[in-house]
C-alpha cells in the first residue's frame, strides 16, 4: 500500500486540506515537500479531489505557483504535474487565472531540467484542452515559449508543446505570433523527426500545420517553406514489404495539402511535386476512409484548376477506370460541373455536358460561340 493511499485512509475527507496545510508550512524541508507533492499528485487522479484542491484553504494553486519556482528540481517538476491535473477541471483553470499562474508555467518551460520542461509543457497542454483555457494562453509570450520548446532535445516536451499549440491554433489563437516565431520551419523538422521515430509527435505536428494552413498567412508560410513535397511523401505507398501507411497520418497530411492548395501558389507547388501521384494513389485505394477521401477530392479539385494538373490527373486515373468516377457534384471526373466553365473546348465532352445541362434547366447560353466547332 503506497504512502499516499495510507495518507488518504488516515485523513479521509481531510486529506486534501491537510496537504494544503503541509504545503504552506515553510519550515518543512525540501524532501518533505517532495513527499507532500507526490501524495497530492496521486490524490489528484480523482475529479472529486481536484475540485477539493481548488477550494482548499490555504490555497493549493497559489502555493504551487510559488513552488514551481523552487530551487529543487523535483519540487518544480511535481508542482507542474499537480497544476496539469488541476487544469483538467474548470475550477482549476479558474484558480490558475485568479492567481496568474500561467507566467510561472511558461517560465518553467525554459527550465534547465528536461523533466521540468516536460512537466511544464504538459501543464500548458492541459490548460489548452478547453476554450477558456486557450484564452488564458493567448498571450504572445506563451505562444513564443511553446514554439521555442519545439527546439529542445526531449521528444515528450515537443509532443506536449505541439499538442498545446494545436489546441490554440484550432481557435486561431496566436497564429500570427507562431508564424513570426518561425513555427512552420520547426514543424517541418518535427514532421521529419516524427516520421522516423515518433508517431504521436508526427500526428501533433500535422494537426498543428493543418490548423495554421487554414489561415491566409499560414498557407503562404507553408508554401514558402516548401512543405508540399514532404506532405506528399507521407501519402506515398511504401515499397513491397515495407510498413503500411498509417491512416491517421494520411488523413492529416491530405488535409494539410487540401488547405494549402486553396492558395494559387499552392496549386502550382503541388502540380510540380509528387502530390498529384500521391493523391491519385489514395483515391483509387479501396481502403481509404470516407473522411480522407473527402479531403483528397477537395485537394484534387483545388489543384485541378490548373489545366496541366487536370491532364495529369486524367492520365494517372484513366488506367483505374476513375475517369468515370462520380465526384461530389454528381458528374463524372474530370467533366464535373466544377470544371465545365474551364473546359468547354468546342466538340469536347464537357462542352456537350454543359450544353445538355443548360438545355435541361432552361439556362441561357452566355457564350454560344464557344460551343461551335472552328470554321462553323
Amino acid at each position: 500500500m503506497g504512502r499516499d493511499t495510507l495518507f488518504s485512509y488516515a485523513y479521509g475527507q481531510r486529506a486534501v486540506p491537510k496537504l494544503a496545510e503541509m504545503l504552506s508550512d515553510k519550515t518543512r524541508t525540501e524532501e518533505e515537500r517532495v513527499q507532500t507533492l507526490t501524495s497530492l499528485n496521486n490524490l489528484l487522479a480523482s475529479q472529486e479531489e481536484k475540485c477539493a484542491a481548488t477550494s482548499a484553504i490555504p490555497s493549493i494553486p497559489h502555493r504551487l505557483e510559488q513552488l514551481i519556482r523552487s530551487e529543487t528540481e523535483p519540487v518544480r517538476r511535481l508542482s507542474a504535474d499537480c497544476l496539469a491535473s488541476l487544469a483538467t477541471v474548470m475550477q482549476g483553470r479558474i484558480a490558475i487565472a485568479e492567481y496568474d499562474i500561467v507566467p510561472a508555467m511558461t517560465d518553467a518551460l525554459r527550465d534547465k531540467s528536461p523533466n521540468v520542461r516536460t512537466a511544464a509543457a504538459r501543464a500548458l497542454r492541459s490548460v489548452a484542452t478547453s476554450r477558456d483555457g486557450c484564452a488564458l494562453l493567448a498571450a504572445d509570450e506563451v505562444v513564443q515559449a511553446l514554439v521555442a520548446a519545439l527546439d529542445v532535445d526531449e521528444q515528450p516536451t515537443i509532443v506536449a508543446a505541439l499538442s498545446a499549440l494545436a489546441s490554440l491554433t484550432r481557435l486561431d489563437v496566436g497564429v500570427g505570433v507562431a508564424i513570426a516565431a518561425m513555427i512552420i520551419e520547426k514543424l517541418r523538422k518535427c514532421i521529419a523527426l516524427g516520421q522516423r521515430t515518433n508517431r504521436e509527435l508526427l500526428l501533433c505536428a500535422l494537426q498543428c500545420l493543418f490548423n495554421i494552413a487554414n489561415t491566409a498567412d499560414g498557407k503562404a508560410a507553408a508554401i514558402h517553406a516548401s512543405l508540399l513535397p514532404a506532405l506528399g511523401a507521407l501519402c506515398v505507398a511504401p515499397a513491397p514489404g515495407g510498413e503500411l501507411l498509417d491512416p491517421e497520418t494520411v488523413r492529416l497530411a491530405v488535409g494539410c495539402i487540401m488547405a494549402t492548395t486553396i492558395a494559387k501558389e499552392g496549386k502550382f507547388a503541388a502540380a510540380d511535386s509528387a502530390v498529384v501521384g500521391a493523391l491519385c494513389d489514395i483515391l483509387v485505394d479501396a481502403g481509404t476512409d470516407p473522411f480522407t477521401l473527402r479531403s483528397v477530392v477537395a485537394a484534387m479539385k483545388n489543384i485541378a484548376e490548373l489545366p496541366r494538373a487536370r491532364a495529369e490527373f486524367a492520365a494517372q486515373l484513366a488506367p483505374h477506370g476513375v475517369d468515370m468516377l462520380m465526384i461530389a457534384d454528381g458528374a463524372v471526373w474530370p467533366d464535373s460541373n466544377r470544371y465545365v466553365h474551364q473546359n468547354v473546348a468546342p466538340g469536347g465532352v464537357a462542352c456537350d455536358a454543359d450544353r445538355a445541362l443548360r438545355a435541361q434547366w432552361g439556362y441561357p447560353e452566355p457564350h454560344p460561340s464557344s460551343y461551335d466547332e472552328p470554321g462553323e
